[in-house]
């Protein structure tokens, strides 16, 4: 099971995801590729953007997710929400396979 962190202060955002969703053998695992994909995305068009500045960490690895930016930018903190409301989303659909660890 993939797990997820959210963590919200006055300074950054920080998601964090770990684990293998076994939905499916590796390397065929649809809720492992739509985290994958939906991190990666939210990284590249923070950075697109022009607001690649406001990355504070960004690990992007087999099994482990992490993005932390800080929240100076109203724009970086709507992108990170949305990327907060696709795990959100996948959870509520694949709920054996992914959780909030809130």
């Amino acid at each position: 099971m993939t797990k997820y962190k959210i963590t919200k202060t006055s300074d950054t955002y920080k998601i964090e995801a770990y684990g293998h969703a076994n939905f499916a053998d590796e390397g065929e695992d649809i809720v492992c590729a739509g985290i994958s994909m939906a991190v990666a995305m939210t990284a590249n068009l923070i950075d697109k953007l022009g607001f690649g500045c406001n990355i504070v960490s960004l690990t992007h690895e087999k099994g482990k997710f992490l993005i932390e930016t800080d929240i100076e930018n109203d724009i970086v903190v709507s992108i990170m929400d949305n990327l907060v409301d696709h795990l959100q989303a996948l959870e509520q659909q694949y709920p054996k396979n992914i959780k909030n660890l809130k």
